[in-house]
């Protein structure tokens, strides 16, 4: 993960989240990124899973009974 270099004290890491409707809203979820965000990111997902979901996405067609 990058080193924090933000000097806004309401964005930093460890600052109380704002309303989700606010304008520091990305930039304070970029500083201080969910446990769930951090196990995303280090997801290594292998080329079988992502062509089935290529295969899935593109290519599914509605079966007629």
């Amino acid at each position: 993960m990058k080193e924090n270099t933000n000097t806004n004290p309401l964005t930093a890491s460890g600052a109380p989240r704002p309303a989700e409707s606010s304008s520091l809203w990305n930039e304070w979820a970029a500083n201080n990124p969910t446990p769930q965000a951090i196990a995303l990111a280090n997801l290594e997902v292998n080329n079988a899973l992502m062509m089935s979901m290529k295969g899935i996405c593109q290519g599914a067609r509605p079966v007629n009974w």
